[in-house]
């Protein structure tokens, strides 16, 4: 999925970035942003139509916490070899 790809690469390069320089406000951003495209999106997706994309949004964050949850257990491995 190019579009997938593309898009996991930059947020990931933005939020190293900003991991490295301690700079919760550029991370709070990236997550701030992602939030505006997603809603503006799942928006479109659903033609403007407010019970479906209350039904997508609920979706969306299942997904989100689910996605967290897993990835913050390769964080916390990966912090853990650092120490």
């Amino acid at each position: 999925m190019p579009f997938f790809d593309e898009l996991a690469s930059l947020c990931a390069k933005e939020m190293s970035a900003a991991t490295k320089g301690g700079n919760s406000q550029r991370k709070a951003a990236v997550v701030a942003g992602l939030a505006t495209v997603l809603g503006r999106s799942v928006a479109m997706a659903a033609d403007g139509n407010p019970k479906t994309i209350e039904t997508m949004l609920t979706g969306c964050e299942a997904h989100a916490a689910s996605e967290a949850a897993d990835f913050a257990t390769l964080i916390q491995l990966a912090a853990a070899q650092r120490k």
